[in-house]
């Protein structure tokens, strides 16, 4: 037998030993709170990233005080121009606000609240997976708000097709005991190595700032069978190479 047939077969396993684990080439773009065409968590905004060709688009989740479920980052409005406080105001009393704010790029532009069951059924209609960004529900209701949460969900669309992303540990079991029709996707940040045996044991892939998405913290999520979401990235050389499953971006735009 010659040598070169016994050191091939060498050469290319240690070679793919030492590679990153195999991911896809082209990540899937995640529409950052809608993306920048709009006020983000508006209806606008849900309705551009569609325009903008995203398939997943992300919307925060929080409860008013008579229990309506609305997408807002902030718990108070201020920061667009409002004044009213998510958990201490009613669905109509936000609906009369209306909203601007510049984006990044550049423009500045108008929108009001928009209800989870309305971003859902934008979604719906523009065929794309909305991403249901959980912020931490009051006291007062917290993992009851799940339940309710779950009944909206069923009632604007098919709970397949929906992602839950959340950085509380409480959410993800709740979730995962009852709705396991559900999937849900875990904010694990800096603490993504102490987090990823357990995040491996439910199946949950992992969703991180930027700045903690190490070669070797993408390997160990890859090699663990798990995959990574990025947030957040706005231009094409922040992710190339890195072979990172999904990135949440504002300014990017998906090949249609």
């Amino acid at each position: 037998m010659k040598l070169s047939r016994i050191i091939l077969p060498a050469i290319i396993a240690a070679a793919s030993l030492a590679a990153p684990a195999a991911s896809a080439a082209e990540p899937i773009l995640i529409g950052r709170r809608g993306c920048a065409g709009g006020v983000e968590n508006s209806a606008e905004a849900y309705r551009e990233a569609l325009r903008r060709g995203f398939k997943m688009i992300e919307g925060h989740v929080r409860i008013t005080a008579d229990s309506a479920f609305v997408t807002s980052h902030d718990g108070k409005t201020a920061r667009l121009g409002g004044q009213l406080v998510v958990e201490k105001n009613t669905l109509g009393e936000l609906k009369a606000e209306r909203y601007t704010q510049t984006r990044e790029d550049s423009v500045t532009y108008s929108g009001g609240i928009t209800t989870v069951a309305e971003f859902l059924s934008i979604c719906k209609e523009g065929g794309a997976t909305p991403v249901l960004h959980l912020k931490k529900f009051p006291k007062t209701c917290d993992i009851r708000a799940l339940d309710l949460l779950c009944g909206v969900i069923d009632s604007a669309t098919d709970p397949k097709s929906v992602l839950v992303l959340t950085s509380i540990p409480e959410y993800v079991e709740h979730l995962q005991a009852v709705r396991p029709d559900i999937r849900v996707m875990f904010q694990a940040e800096g603490k993504w190595a102490e987090r990823l045996e357990w995040c491996k044991e439910r199946g949950l892939d992992i969703d991180m700032e930027d700045k903690y998405a190490t070669p070797e913290c993408v390997k160990a999520i890859h090699d663990a069978g798990l995959k990574i979401a990025v947030w957040t990235i706005n231009d094409r050389a922040g992710y190339e190479g890195r072979g990172l499953d999904y990135v949440i971006t504002d300014l990017l735009t998906p090949d249609r």
